[in-house]
């Protein structure tokens, strides 16, 4: 009843591997701001983006504009930092606030908006105006 210990070890790598799968299925990837801002039509379903609060609008306060985490790093007053609106019932952030954000893109007049189900604040950047 010995079994050869090659099947054994083959066992114990099959259980692991599977274990990673298993485990690596519940953790979505947190999207970039100017990964999904550049086509928000090819993103459907739920999805989660990273992004820096920098605006709120001034029609409608559960709408926030968030723009990429690579923008913080542009100090010069000439940056383009464009922003992706998204919409959410809950608390407003701050400014600075970098964000993880739940939800899924809705076609609106004139674009995309990002409605969100959940918002997390992650961390405080000090940004400028």
């Amino acid at each position: 009843m010995n079994r050869p210990v090659w099947m054994l070890l083959l066992v114990a790598a099959l259980a692991f591997v599977t274990t990673l799968l298993v485990s690596g299925c519940n953790e979505a990837k947190a999207l970039h701001v100017n990964e999904v801002g550049a086509d928000p039509a090819a993103y459907s379903g739920t999805i989660t983006v990273v992004g820096v609060t920098k605006a709120f609008s001034n029609v409608d306060a559960s709408v926030i504009g968030i723009m990429d985490l690579k923008e913080l790093q542009c100090t010069t007053p000439n940056c383009n930092k464009p922003l992706l609106p998204v919409k959410y019932q809950g608390a407003r952030p701050s400014v600075g606030d970098e964000v993880q954000v739940t939800g899924s893109f809705t076609q609106v007049q004139g674009g995309y908006l990002f409605v969100a189900n959940e918002l997390k604040v992650v961390r405080q950047h000090q940004i400028g105006g």
